[in-house]
């Protein structure tokens, strides 16, 4: 039989928030109280087909399946300073 070995990091890491927050709602929800759950999603529901159909096009694209810069796209770069504009300036006024 083969010894199972744990790192001792392994052994030190907190527990999963997430699934201490999901004993904690058990335990609510057998006391028979309601509770709004918050916690980690798990989708229920599939995305329309466009938004499918789009994905599946990008896959297509070889430049898809690249890395990219490390400092990140001009676009994206772009797209975060718009961003931070827009929000800026929503809090000034």
């Amino acid at each position: 039989m083969k010894k199972e070995i744990t790192a001792t990091r392994i052994k030190n890491l907190p527990p999963y928030i997430f699934d201490a927050l999901d004993q904690k709602r058990k335990a609510i929800l057998k006391q028979g109280k309601d509770l709004i759950d918050l916690s980690v999603g798990d989708p229920d529901i599939m995305p329309n087909r466009p938004l499918i159909q789009l994905l599946k096009s990008a896959l297509d694209k070889p430049a898809v399946h690249r890395y990219p810069p490390y400092k990140g796209t001009e676009e994206m770069l772009q797209t975060i300073a718009d961003c931070i504009k827009e929000i800026s300036a929503g809090q000034s006024g």
